[in-house]
């Protein structure tokens, strides 16, 4: 069972112009973002900073798909 804390609410960027801190990418109007800690952020920067479930066969993170390589074998 995880013990984090439900992904913050996603919504689109309309009028803000900025850099996501976690990515420093541009963020313009129509980006899908979220605020983490009072930043706005882009929901994919932040998703890529989430640890990933590890698999209990082979102890790899899995894929953000919740696949893992060892599935395959």
């Amino acid at each position: 069972m995880s013990t984090s804390a439900p992904a913050p609410v996603a919504f689109t960027a309309s009028h803000w112009h900025g850099t996501c801190p976690l990515g420093f990418d541009t963020i313009r109007p129509g980006d899908v973002v979220q605020y983490d800690d009072g930043a706005l952020v882009h929901r994919a920067c932040w998703q890529r900073e989430q640890p990933r479930p590890v698999c209990p066969k082979c102890f790899m993170q899995t894929a953000l798909n919740g696949a893992c390589g060892c599935e395959d074998q």
